[in-house]
């Protein structure tokens, strides 16, 4: 059973050949048969990591013996294995091709067709030379000569065909030969004709289509995240001189970015000046008596008791002013603001009891961030946000989800 399980897993794996000194023709039939093909000018351009077969015409230096080899032409050589055919040297005219008896199956065709390619013309070929340690298995001969073989490279093994061989009809015959001998590497055998576009059947033409509509819906969601890979980098870029400068402001900066915050919730702020110290009056709709006043605090550390004191004074400073006691007193701290906000501890752990006996609220930055961005994402109505804000007494603030989190 577990065979079985992982049967389409494998089949489902996809070879992959690299082609060099050819053009993108044979590339594209290649693919065709079900493989992935890449053309190189040069071997050394690619790692053969994961490639299976080496489909090249000429000489190849290569010292890897894991790819499958293809060579196909009347020059060439292996310089690994020492196999080789010249073809100004031992060159002979062939009439008629023998096909060896033990040549495997999986070659019958193309050697078939290789003896078609001579009997309307006279061919010539050279015959294959190989050293003496080189284990070699003739496929077709002439008399004495060798015109086609296989042979062993190590862990792989190399092919050698003439230039009169048929390419895509060799490489058809040695993946369905190397399917045969290594069914890891490649787990399906090729179909059995060359050119199967010319010969697809009406489901396979059906799938084809299916697959091209899926290509272009690709394309076009590659198209989209493009764009919107470059929108998010626009959003970040205006994120930090916005929303976010929430997090790191501190001064002047920090009454303006708590302003933009409130007033993005739905509240009415205006800025005022006390003491050399700006602050905020908050007005809201849905309670037209309701006022609350914000200070505001920014430390590269823990805040203290000090500036709470501080903050009492400035309220203390409204109520001689005003005659009348501030609905709601909140203190917005950016504090450990030189850290990212994540790794930022709790500052308000130690103040809780103060607090309560100044009548004051602390928000941190974070938790002010957290909200403004849950209404502008609709995860939370800005009436409900206005609520969270408005109905605590005095303590320390906690955003629902962070409150949620600490077990509150």
């Amino acid at each position: 059973m577990d065979a079985l399980e992982g049967a389409p897993e494998a089949a489902h794996r996809t070879p992959s050949a690299v082609v060099v000194g050819f053009d993108d023709d044979l590339v594209r039939a290649i693919e065709t048969l079900g493989w992935d093909a890449t053309r190189v000018d040069d071997l050394t351009e690619v790692s053969l990591d994961s490639t299976v077969m080496i489909i090249a015409g000429g000489h190849v230096e290569l010292a890897d013996d894991g790819p499958y080899l293809l060579l196909i032409g009347d020059s060439l050589h292996d310089g690994r294995d020492g196999v080789g055919r010249v073809s100004s040297l031992a060159q002979v005219e062939l009439s008629r091709l023998d096909i060896e008896d033990d040549a495997p199956q999986a070659f019958t065709s193309a050697i078939n067709g290789l003896q078609l390619s001579t009997v309307d013309e006279t061919a010539w070929f050279s015959g294959l030379t190989f050293t003496e340690h080189t284990v070699a298995r003739p496929l077709v001969t002439s008399g004495g000569t060798t015109v086609v073989a296989l042979y062993d490279r190590g862990e792989g093994v190399g092919l050698a065909v003439p230039a009169a061989a048929d390419p895509i009809e060799w490489f058809r015959a040695f993946a369905e030969h190397i399917h045969n001998l290594d069914p890891d590497r490649v787990p399906y055998s090729p179909p059995r004709v060359a050119r199967p576009d010319e010969w697809r059947t009406a489901s396979e033409l059906e799938v084809m289509a299916q697959l091209q509509r899926i290509d272009e819906e690709i394309a076009e969601l590659a198209r989209w995240r493009e764009e919107a890979a470059a929108s998010l980098l626009e959003a970040t870029q205006d994120a930090e001189l916005g929303e976010r400068w929430l997090l790191w402001a501190d001064s002047d900066e920090l009454v303006g970015s708590v302003r933009m915050t409130l007033e993005e919730l739905g509240f009415r702020v205006e800025e005022i000046e006390r003491d050399d110290r700006e602050q905020l009056q908050v007005l809201s709709d849905e309670h037209p008596d309701w006022v609350g006043i914000v200070d505001t605090s920014a430390c590269d550390g823990a805040v203290s008791v000090s500036e709470l004191r501080r903050v009492n004074q400035h309220l203390l400073a409204y109520v001689a002013e005003c005659g009348s006691q501030p609905d709601s007193v909140w203190w917005v701290v950016n504090d450990h603001r030189r850290l990212d906000p994540s790794r930022r501890p709790d500052s308000f752990v130690d103040l809780s009891d103060a607090l309560g006996l100044v009548d004051v609220m602390a928000v941190s930055t974070r938790d002010l961030f957290r909200l403004g961005r849950d209404v502008a994402r609709e995860r939370l109505d800005p009436e409900a946000a206005r609520k969270l804000l408005t109905s605590p007494g005095p303590g320390v603030f906690a955003h629902p989800q962070q409150a949620h989190e600490d077990g509150v």
